[in-house]
């Protein structure tokens, strides 16, 4: 049948029209997020100055309406001098992140010259502008300033809904 609400992309209804069950359904189903696929298996980067893949999930373009939100989460530590990392989300068709889109980058910063210290951090973002194949990818990089081995950029969890 059909979207009955012009919100998510159909025709309101109007008085006199008939209630059917699929149209219902369909309204139902484009107004709710399905979970696609998630990574729940800690990637990190620790001495490294390399902008190196730290999440990645595979999203059939079958389970994408008209876009993916991502949601994602991780830490940054440092136990040595002042160091930042940048994470980086990328979605696209390429398995290696680098060489995909980039949508969103964040930085952490420890600014102190010694102590240590460990910081969350979250992505949670909105991608409708792709054009989506068979199979597409879904990326976190991490990318520490500095190469020593108290520097670590963990992602912790990575998961992508469908609407």
């Amino acid at each position: 049948m059909a979207i009955k609400n012009t919100n998510l992309g159909g025709t309101d209804w109007v008085d006199g029209d008939i209630l059917f069950a699929a149209d219902q359904n369909d309204t139902i189903n484009a107004a709710l997020f399905q979970h696609i696929n998630s990574d729940q298996t800690p990637g990190s980067i620790a001495s490294s100055t390399t902008e190196t893949e730290i999440g990645e999930i595979q999203v059939p373009a079958n389970k994408i309406g008209t876009g993916v939100l991502v949601v994602a989460t991780g830490n940054f530590a440092t136990s040595t001098q002042s160091h930042n990392t940048t994470i980086k989300l990328y979605g696209g068709t390429s398995a290696t992140g680098t060489s995909n889109t980039e949508f969103k980058s964040i930085s952490r910063v420890h600014a102190s010259a010694s102590g240590s210290i460990k910081t969350g951090w979250t992505i949670v973002y909105w991608i409708d502008s792709l054009t989506w194949s068979s199979l597409n990818y879904i990326n976190i990089t991490g990318k520490n300033s500095a190469s020593d081995g108290g520097t670590i950029t963990t992602c912790e969890s990575l998961v992508v809904f469908g609407k």
